[in-house]
């Protein structure tokens, strides 16, 4: 498989460039790189190895990471509004503040990871994994999460207000003050909460 040239040797300016200018970073290894701070709005970064990327304080609204691996990244308040994670690995990420409202997180995998304080209100994620995620005063207002794992989550204040929990599991989840008004919690699992 021929490796596309315009994808080696990339820094945190050059990826800035490439987004700014619409080129897509499909499949690309931006292992550990520190893109803090930066404006990636709209960044197709489908399929790409981010594991340990710095995206703190980015703006990464309507950004594409489908099927990319994020696992270990950090997140913090990064703006991901609008952002499609359909297939991700954002294990053990520290995404604490990060604002991922309206996101697309269809089959996510967020296990072990940090999203405390984290906003998901809107966000549709149909057998999304938090399995094990610190989601303590996370908000999920009006999210569509069917099938969601949260066994064994941490749920401290969390917000799951008029949000669609269908088949969702809760096994083993604790925490206090969570708030579930208004949500639709058909066949949900909640064995040892």
């Amino acid at each position: 498989m021929a490796i596309d040239e315009g994808l080696i040797d990339l820094t945190p300016q050059t990826v800035k460039e490439k987004v700014a200018r619409g080129e897509s970073l499909a499949g690309a290894d931006l292992s550990t790189m520190n893109l803090s701070g930066l404006s990636l709005i709209g960044a197709d970064f489908s399929g790409a190895i981010l594991n340990k990327v710095n995206f703190s304080n980015s703006d990464l609204s309507k950004a594409n990471f489908n099927d990319a691996n994020l696992a270990q990244a950090i997140l913090t308040k990064a703006r991901c509004n609008d952002a499609s994670f359909i297939n991700t690995d954002l294990s053990q990420l520290d995404a604490s503040e990060a604002n991922f409202e309206r996101a697309k997180l269809d089959g996510a995998d967020f296990s072990k990871a940090n999203l405390e304080r984290a906003v998901f209100s809107h966000a549709q994620g149909a057998q999304a994994n938090f399995n094990e995620a610190n989601l303590s005063q996370a908000n999920f207002s009006q999210a569509v999460l069917e099938a969601a794992d949260f066994t064994a989550t941490g749920l401290n204040q969390a917000r799951f207000e008029n949000s669609e929990l269908l088949e969702a599991r809760f096994a083993g989840a604790s925490g206090e003050g969570l708030s579930m008004k208004g949500a639709t919690l058909t066949n949900i699992r909640a064995d040892g909460c």
